[in-house]
């Protein structure tokens, strides 16, 4: 029989690790390139891939401007 509490168990906690992740993209390419624009805080929220979001994280801490980031985004969100 499948555990219901269970399964919402690892939900949350899929959904917690994914909104860690992206405030840590958010966190890393504000320091790095100072105020973002809101399409791009936007975008990188709509991603749930955890790959991705882990690669985003690679991607703000070597960016250097925010257009940088914007290209790599493009391609990795996409």
């Amino acid at each position: 029989m499948i555990d219901i509490l269970e399964i919402a168990k690892v939900d949350g906690l899929k959904q917690g690790m994914q909104q860690g992740m992206h405030q840590m993209v958010l966190t890393v390419l504000k320091e790095k390139v100072g105020v973002l624009p809101s399409y791009v805080i936007d975008k990188i929220n709509t991603i749930t891939q955890q790959e991705v979001l882990t690669d985003l994280i690679r991607y703000a801490v070597n960016c250097e401007n925010i257009g940088h980031f914007e290209e790599q985004l493009k391609v990795t969100a996409s």
